[in-house]
């Protein structure tokens, strides 16, 4: 926090050690701990802790906020490839600022097209998406929306509504402080949410393999 408050180079350089050892390697450690867990539930996850692990320092080309760097700091649990694409994408995040921490799934990034093929499938067979929601939300996980406007689905059921009218969406599980950081508490508690994240992982993962080669 202090780092990202300094917004400095200079302090950012002085203290790099301090932040590699108190912050990336425990971070990296945390998904290395995962990493055969989320292989077995897809064998081409990028598993590599270095590749995983948000950088501190912040890519401002594209942002209206140009401080150096974070104070917030995620693992990112995907497949790699050429944006956009539509693979699921689950995640554990640090929130310092806020005092939290998250863990969810969300078709990340996923385009216009990917969305309307998942409105189709769902609207197809609804049954098997609709067990993994409820499968997700049994850890205290919840759904998130971002919404269009006007209603798309208003001949839909109501319990497919939400997700029809989605541009995109996420589930994520969120708890206040940090305390669970300190031993190994963190990984029981992740390797719950992603047990729990798994049956929705799997449907959008054949829906974004099923998108990819029509």
């Amino acid at each position: 926090m202090e780092n990202k408050f300094r917004d400095s180079q200079e302090f950012y350089e002085e203290n790099k050690p301090a932040l590699q050892r108190l912050v990336i390697t425990p971070l990296r450690q945390i998904a290395g701990a995962l990493a055969e867990q989320l292989s077995a539930l897809d064998g081409q996850m990028t598993l590599e802790p270095s590749r995983m692990v948000a950088r501190v320092r912040r890519d401002t080309r594209f942002t209206k906020e140009k401080y150096l760097y974070r104070s917030n700091l995620w693992i990112n649990f995907t497949r790699r490839g050429e944006e956009p694409l539509p693979w699921p994408y689950m995640w554990f995040e640090i929130q310092p600022e806020e005092n939290y921490w998250s863990c969810g799934i969300c078709a990340f990034n996923a385009p216009p097209a990917f969305m309307r093929f998942f409105r189709e499938r769902l609207l197809a067979a609804p049954e098997p998406f609709l067990a993994a929601v409820v499968r997700a939300r049994s850890s205290g996980a919840e759904p998130h929306f971002d919404a269009y406007k006007k209603d798309r689905a208003h001949d839909a059921p109501e319990d497919l509504k939400p997700w029809l009218n989605a541009k995109g969406f996420h589930i994520m599980y969120k708890q206040p402080g940090l305390e669970i950081l300190q031993d190994s508490a963190v990984l029981v508690a992740l390797r719950e949410q992603y047990t729990a994240f798994a049956d929705m992982y799997r449907w959008l993962l054949a829906t974004a393999e099923d998108f990819l080669a029509q």
